[in-house]
């Protein structure tokens, strides 16, 4: 009887292995034949690949792809692993030095392809005052807290600036105030980058407080000063419309598409450049940073609608003059760039192992 139950525990021990190894084994074919692509991003990058993806559908009546919305370094983990089932293509603002081919700490082959800006600009209206800031006075102006004195070491105080002179004896004797987008948008997210982080890493002993306690300086630096000297745009009336009307004395921060609605505005200089052209091609205006497609090139023929959804992010119909993408306050690329990253889209193949993506 006992030999008779070992037996049947034998069998029932490999008949559960063996059905564990078949759905192993039917798990990894699904994933390998996903039928719908994944997307992974910030949030304030994520509305261009929703109205690519709203695009497709529309055309083709393509499987609408899975969008997910995390942090940057959120977004680069579930990336960047290697699982079957991980994101395919991931959606990122960029302006560091390290390619962005090279994010992942592996050797899957990947291949980005730049397909417009995020673009900040300053303005007043006609006729109101002349700022001529730089990202240290605009931080000093708008940060909640300061370095007490002494320095980042001895600790921070409230932000004691009430008027622009007390920053600097070369601003104009008025009093600061700011207007900027919704308290909650997005574009909060993109400003801490480019302006929050970078101004308080020049203040005294700053940086040197990040080599030690990196996330103390995240919560001293990144809240803005909740006094009046900041209002913010209404929120339905800016999805409508993301038009911010500066009165008076009043310095507006909004994205590069307010100039087009806005086109009387007085536009202000950042670190001595203005938002044109040339300083937006030359890479010399702070306040602005390349968005890219970061894709993992060896699906781009298994991932159903993956090669058509890169090429309609870089095509003239979404990324162009007169693209779509625009709406969200999408900053353009020169013309030439734009057709290099369409082409480098058309013809991306997968990558033999021991090679390198182009």
């Amino acid at each position: 009887m006992t030999a008779k139950r070992s037996s049947s525990v034998i069998l029932t021990l490999a008949t559960l292995i063996a059905v564990f190894c078949a759905t192993g084994s039917w798990q990894a074919r699904a994933q390998a034949y996903r039928d719908y692509m994944r997307v992974i991003g910030r949030p304030e990058v994520l509305v261009y690949a929703a109205d690519v993806a709203t695009a497709l559908s529309k055309a083709g009546r393509r499987k609408f792809p899975q969008i997910e919305q995390s942090s940057a370094e959120g977004s680069r983990r579930t990336f960047c692993t290697k699982l079957r089932d991980s994101p395919d293509i991931m959606l990122i603002p960029t302006r560091g030095d390290r390619p962005p081919e090279k994010l992942c700490d592996n050797d899957e082959p990947l291949v980005s392809i730049p397909f417009g800006r995020q673009v900040f600009v300053l303005y007043t209206a006609p006729g109101g005052p002349r700022f001529t800031l730089s990202r240290d006075q605009i931080f000093r102006a708008m940060a909640r807290e300061l370095p007490r004195p002494g320095g980042a070491a001895s600790g921070f105080q409230p932000n004691p600036n009430k008027r622009w002179r007390d920053i600097s004896p070369d601003l104009p004797d008025v009093p600061i105030r700011l207007l900027g987008p919704p308290r909650r948008a997005v574009q909060w997210l993109t400003w801490e980058d480019l302006l929050m982080r970078p101004g308080c890493l020049m203040q005294p002993g700053v940086k040197e407080l990040a080599q030690l306690d990196e996330l103390a300086v995240e919560q001293h630096c990144l809240p803005r000063r909740t006094d009046q000297a900041i209002a913010y745009a209404d929120g339905e009336a800016y999805i409508a419309s993301p038009v911010i009307v500066p009165k008076g004395n009043e310095l507006a921060i909004n994205e590069l598409r307010a100039m087009v609605l806005m086109p009387d505005a007085a536009t202000q200089p950042v670190d001595g450049a203005m938002p044109d052209d040339a300083t937006l091609n030359a890479d010399h205006y702070p306040l602005a940073r390349p968005i890219l497609a970061l894709f993992k090139v060896n699906r781009i023929d298994t991932i159903p609608n993956m090669r058509a959804f890169i090429y309609e992010l870089v095509s003239p119909a979404a990324a162009g003059p007169d693209g779509y993408l625009s709406r969200h306050g999408m900053g353009l690329l020169p013309e030439e760039d734009l057709r290099r990253s369409a082409i480098k889209a058309q013809f991306a193949r997968p990558v033999p192992a021991g090679e390198k993506a182009q």
